[in-house]
């Protein structure tokens, strides 16, 4: 072979030689020159060739020089290729989870918040977001019900904001009547007896117009129900506590109560003991009553499992005694009287009625009237919310944004913020008061 033969062959390798090299490698530089030994025979066109860089000699990026002090470097032009480019069918894959994610989200709040059933994850949001807001809260150890009755009982708020009226059967005196406090005081003092009991309803209801205020003397004026009446009628209607009795109406039930007796204690029966009586009153009282309504509703259970022939009565005052009578004597033989009638009148009625053998439960009436409750007398405090932890928690459980949590919360940071308060008309006629409210959230089944 001659030499331009012996020439050609590395000329084309070593061009080929970088051609892979720069495709492989996103850059290169040369190396230095490095003197080799030549033949004699090779010309200067062979040297130049021999001198053309291979894929070793190409360097990393980071071995770039930053000046060269070789003047015969040669510059390779080489191929870059361009940044990563995602495929467009991964990219709308991708796309499409994170909508699919967001609306299955959407979906779990809803149903969160319809659910009837409380869970744990929303107790912890409650409590978490109440103290975002510098709200105090209590954690009740029993009902909720119960735990804002006492606090009512203790006049450490001024009402109970619920849609359960259970509270009446948590709250309330034992003695029946108005209690001192009067309609519009929820203080009691000096009566020696608990604060009537008040409930506000519909209070966070959009579609209702206005709130309802519900007065424990109201009902005791309007229907005759004080306390131990509506543990009664709880009792034969059922509540959270027990099931009642089956076929039993609202009707039949105000019927049973009035004609077997069940009602208030007088201080005779109840005695002058002392102690704590959950939601009003003492032990004594609590006792005295829970024997007044299991008495009452034993006796019905055992009338309707009798089976005796009730005849229509005829009223106390046809008789001529009537009148020689003492008031005491009246009051018995028109109890008597009511009773009769009511058997009479339901003698075929009380076989449709499905009483049960342990009707009623001593457990349940006693819980109404000593409900297990924290009656710590501590007052509340109150802090200033937490803007930060806000938004941060209204974008982690609502996917709002920090300019649209900032937009809604706006009205309540700024009232929060204004120490200063408006003067109503009410000011000036009954003196400056501030309301507090015990919100009952939860109702455990």
């Amino acid at each position: 072979m001659d030499s331009d033969s012996k020439t050609t062959q590395p000329v084309a390798n070593a061009t080929s030689s970088v051609a892979a090299a720069a495709a492989a490698k996103p850059i290169g530089v040369p190396k230095p020159p490095v003197s080799t030994a030549v033949n004699d025979d090779d010309d200067e066109e062979e040297e130049g060739e021999e001198n053309q860089p291979h894929d070793s000699d190409l360097l990393p990026v980071d071995r770039f020089p930053t000046s060269s002090s070789h003047p015969n470097d040669q510059v390779v032009a080489v191929y870059v290729p361009a940044p990563y480019a995602p495929d467009s069918a991964l990219e709308s894959q991708r796309i499409g989870a994170e909508a699919e994610i967001k609306e299955l989200q959407e979906q779990k709040r809803s149903q969160q918040a319809t659910s009837e059933h409380v869970t744990p994850e929303m107790v912890a949001d409650a409590q978490h977001l109440l103290t975002l807001f510098g709200c105090p809260y209590l954690i009740s150890p029993a009902e909720a019900e119960a735990q804002c009755a006492v606090l009512h009982s203790l006049s450490l708020v001024d009402g109970v904001v619920t849609d359960d009226s259970d509270v009446f059967l948590f709250s309330g005196s034992l003695r029946g009547g108005h209690n001192t406090g009067g309609s519009g005081d929820a203080s009691g003092s000096g009566s020696g007896q608990p604060p009537p009991a008040i409930i506000y309803r519909h209070m966070f209801e959009d579609q209702k117009k206005f709130v309802e205020k519900y007065h424990s003397n109201t009902l005791y004026t309007d229907l005759g129900l004080d306390r131990c009446r509506l543990i009664a009628l709880a009792m034969l209607l059922g509540s959270d506590y027990t099931v009642g009795v089956t076929g039993i109406g609202i009707v039949n039930a105000m019927e049973i109560v009035n004609a077997f007796g069940i009602g208030s204690i007088t201080p005779d029966a109840a005695g002058s003991g002392g102690g704590s009586g959950g939601g009003g009153g003492s032990n004594s009282d609590a006792e005295a009553a829970a024997a007044s309504i299991e008495s009452g509703l034993v006796a019905f259970r055992k009338w309707c499992y009798s089976g005796s022939v009730d005849r229509k009565p005829k009223p106390p005052d046809a008789n001529e005694e009537w009148f020689t009578l003492s008031t005491s004597e009246r009051a018995a033989l028109q109890s008597a009287f009511r009773l009769s009638s009511f058997k009479y009148k339901h003698r075929h009625a009380r076989a449709k009625w499905a009483v049960p053998s342990t009707f009623p439960e001593s457990a349940v009436i006693r819980a109404y009237l000593l409900p297990v409750a924290d009656f710590s007398t501590e007052p509340v405090t109150w802090a200033q919310p937490d803007r930060a932890g806000l938004v941060q928690f209204c974008g982690m459980k609502f996917g709002w944004t920090e300019t649209q949590t900032l937009t809604t919360l706006e009205p309540v940071l700024t009232a929060c913020a204004d120490t200063t308060t408006q003067a109503k008309l009410d000011v000036y006629v009954s003196g400056a008061r501030t309301c507090t409210f015990a919100l009952c959230f939860f109702r455990w089944r």
